[in-house]
């Protein structure tokens, strides 16, 4: 039998792939995030930090989860037989096509009784177009991982980044840098490449032409508990946003947002290592073996704690240094933001890989229950937190409800691949 290693050459490969392509693609990241913080007003800043939040819950809540099962199912689909349903995959572009249709419909219904501000309601309907076009944009980047493409899909992401680095110089140059030309550079933008990427998708030889029904099936009952545990995570990536803008002012949203960005660069290479995994847990070898996912587990907390304690403990010390370096003047209060979050990277790095091992166990019901506390953990922690401990109170929340998933599905892997 063969015995499964965390440093296969072809995890190793994919890994180094990924990480290399998200490096440069977070170098213009970093870049682009400077200039807003730095040139936008606090007033325009806090708007884009609320637009972004409101696209990323509603692709949280109506694409994330069949995103999600998209991948799981390709991939293990691809690896037992070399090709992917075509027509799944056109499938989830008219689901994504008519939720976002249907939810911009009812928006301008009733715009006028939920939001009495113009500015608002320009706001959440740029947010609505920028979740769909997000949601498109994954499902493209979601395939060309299921098929192990992870070159064209770091090309293409990078591509994504640098575009969007060039407009907003440009906008900066030609003096017209605000919240709303901002907004409407990443709406046409990811829809832009959006289309382009799943055009060359669904030219791609390898789609067979014929969704097998019993896998249509698996794939539908998959999706419903990937798609409540895609909502339980969208609700609490998004809460502590929608309760600050709520509760306190335009100023500490723009300074949480601040703590908030860097936090997320920190990350910068989660995602694209929960892409790998996910793709390599969905493979034969792990699914029809319970001894290599518990394997990979130990072996990658193992592996992971000690270069992850140094790291996040050094962004600690240095973020009071850096920082006042990279936002200027403004934002000092970002800076104990960030350095409670860091303490979430940390935990994310080594327990979050194994929410994939969880996912290959098919574990979606016991998922959504785990998310479903954290979520209420976070509604209730961030109702008191907010309001005795400000913008803190809402970081530390962040990374309690994170560290409840993190941690308990490893617990759980555990858990079900004992002998």
């Amino acid at each position: 039998m063969k015995v499964f290693r965390i440093n296969s050459k072809s995890l190793i490969g994919n890994l180094l792939t990924v990480s290399f392509f998200d490096i440069i693609s977070k170098f213009f990241t970093v870049i682009t995030t400077i200039l807003l913080i730095r040139f936008l007003s606090k007033e325009d800043y806090s708007n884009f930090i609320l637009f972004q939040s409101i696209a990323l819950f509603l692709a949280g809540c109506f694409s994330n989860g069949l995103n999600s099962a998209y991948v799981r199912y390709s991939s293990e689909y691809y690896s037992r037989f070399k090709e992917v349903d075509v027509k799944l995959y056109a499938l989830n572009i008219k689901i994504f096509s008519f939720i976002f249709l249907v939810l911009f419909l009812i928006f301008l219904m009733s715009n006028s009784i939920i939001i009495q501000e113009n500015s608002r309601i320009l706001l959440v309907s740029f947010a609505i177009f920028y979740g769909f076009s997000f949601s498109l944009f994954n499902l493209g980047m979601r395939h060309l991982q299921s098929i192990e493409n992870f070159k064209m899909s770091g090309v293409i992401n990078n591509v994504n980044n640098l575009i969007i680095l060039i407009f907003v110089i440009l906008l900066f140059y030609l003096k017209m840098f605000s919240f709303i030309s901002i907004a409407f550079l990443y709406v046409f933008i990811n829809i832009v490449l959006a289309i382009y990427l799943n055009y060359i998708n669904c030219k791609n030889k390898s789609f067979s032409s014929i969704v097998k029904k019993t896998s249509f099936k698996i794939y539908l009952s998959e999706s419903y508990w990937l798609i409540m545990y895609s909502f339980f995570l969208a609700i609490i990536g998004q809460i502590d946003i929608f309760l600050i803008s709520h509760y306190l002012s335009d100023n500490e949203l723009a300074e949480y947002g601040v703590g908030l960005r860097y936090y997320s660069l920190l990350l910068t290479l989660l995602p694209s290592i929960l892409s790998v995994l996910r793709v390599r847990t969905s493979k034969v070898d792990m699914i029809d073996n319970i001894s290599n996912q518990r394997v990979f587990t130990i072996n990658w907390i193992k592996k992971s704690t000690p270069i992850v304690i140094i790291i996040i403990a050094l962004g600690m010390i240095i973020a009071k240094f850096i920082l006042p370096i990279l936002n200027g003047p403004l934002y000092e209060d970002s800076i104990p933001v960030f350095q409670i979050l860091c303490i979430g990277v940390g935990i994310s790095y080594i327990f979050a890989p194994n929410v994939s091992v969880l996912m290959s166990l098919r574990k979606y019901k016991l998922m959504s229950l785990i998310g479903f506390l954290a979520v209420v953990i976070s509604i209730l922690g961030n109702l008191l937190f907010i309001k005795y401990f400000g913008i803190l109170g809402a970081a530390c929340v962040t990374v309690i409800a994170n560290a409840i998933i993190n941690v308990t599905s490893t617990i759980l892997v555990l858990f079900y691949t004992k002998k």
